[in-house]
């Protein structure tokens, strides 16, 4: 995550693979927009005072690709997606909404 000086920090795009139960992985791209206001940028990035922050003052939005090779998630090959993040003490914790 990179933070700018200005209002606009640039586009937050990244990949990960998440664990799941059952032992398999999903690979999944995640591009979107994270926006904080310049006065909230310090607080923002101190893992022990970002909590206090309501998430409804910045604004993190994604679009998560999801990539499965797994029959059983395939399904997740074929959605379209958009989710809200908050960023947490320990990273970002997101919701995460399949469009229709």
């Amino acid at each position: 995550m990179t933070f700018g000086v200005t209002e606009f920090a640039p586009d937050d795009d990244f990949d990960e693979c998440l664990a799941r139960v059952d032992d398999g992985m999903i690979y999944v791209t995640n591009n979107g927009r994270l926006v904080v206001p310049k006065d909230l940028i310090p607080t923002f990035t101190n893992p022990d005072l970002v909590e206090g922050i309501d998430p409804a003052n910045y604004h993190f939005r994604i679009n998560p690709v999801f990539e499965v090779s797994d029959p059983n998630y395939h399904w997740l090959n074929n959605v379209v997606c958009i989710g809200l993040g908050q960023r947490t003490k320990v990273g970002v914790r997101y919701q995460i909404f399949v469009v229709d």
